[in-house]
């Protein structure tokens, strides 16, 4: 199976103890959605965000039971010639503060978590969930025509 877009259960809140992490890294951003590859036993969710331009936003990788608190953002995005839109983003640092309760994995681990974000993220595109359907019933919303998505990951230049 695949990563795919998903609103979070009320199972997987308890089975990943999604409350305690929103809340111990100041995560509320309404209706809780995640790209989930059930199979690989592996999701990336979207902790925090400014929404600006070149500001770091911060997502959680969860792999097998290793978590990954990564800080990224969007450096551009390209139409390419087959119609997919290329979304370049930056690793800035792996996130480090009294409020995350995950340690940083070793930088050997690096080229998979990689990977991984790469993978999730061309799943996610833009606005994951958000871009689907909308996050409770009546909520105003406007489908976007679906788009796919190719993400790169490359460390910051400093």
């Amino acid at each position: 199976m695949a990563f795919v877009n998903e609103w979070i259960s009320e199972e997987d809140m308890e089975k990943y103890h999604i409350r305690e992490i929103r809340e111990k890294m100041v995560a509320d951003r309404g209706r809780p959605d995640w790209v989930r590859d059930r199979e690989r036993d592996m999701y990336l969710m979207q902790v925090n965000a400014l929404g600006r331009d070149n500001e770091y936003e911060t997502w959680l990788l969860y792999a097998r039971g290793k978590y990954a608190a990564v800080r990224i953002y969007c450096a551009g995005s390209k139409r390419l010639d087959d119609g997919t839109l290329h979304r370049r983003w930056r690793f800035v640092e792996f996130h480090k503060s009294l409020r995350c309760p995950f340690p940083e994995p070793p930088q050997e681990d690096l080229p998979a978590i990689f990977r991984l974000l790469e993978e999730a993220l061309s799943v996610y595109g833009a606005e994951g969930m958000r871009a689907i359907e909308p996050a409770y019933p009546g909520e105003y919303f406007v489908k976007t025509d679906p788009v796919v998505y190719r993400a790169t990951i490359e460390p910051e230049k400093k």
